[in-house]
């Protein structure tokens, strides 16, 4: 994959952090890669509260967070989206409220 390491590191931090405050204990959290000729694909899931419908068409706006606003930004995921798409690549979610939710990387390959 043609990235640059930084913006791709805050990225997984972002994800991973927003997979871990999501989660209970018992809960997991697992990261899974397909490779293709053209893509790789990360797969990053947990089993924690997932989206609610109402939130998913928000989540990500700059500034739209359901966390403590006090601590949280909401800039996390718009950020990890505008990087992708800088990168050549797609950012896509797939959530179910109280079922979990994956977040998928889909990274060109050079």
């Amino acid at each position: 994959v043609e990235s640059d390491p930084i913006y791709l590191t805050e990225v997984l931090k972002h994800i991973l952090q927003n997979a871990l405050e999501a989660t209970a204990p018992g809960d997991s959290i697992k990261i899974d890669l397909t490779l293709s000729k053209r893509v790789v694909t990360l797969f990053i899931t947990d089993t924690g509260c997932g989206i609610s419908p109402n939130e998913r068409p928000q989540i990500l706006k700059p500034f739209y967070t359901t966390k403590d606003r006090g601590s949280h930004f909401g800039l996390g995921l718009p950020y990890c989206y505008n990087v992708l798409q800088h990168l050549g690549g797609r950012l896509e979610i797939d959530s179910t409220e109280h079922s979990g939710t994956t977040v998928i990387l889909k990274l060109p390959v050079s």
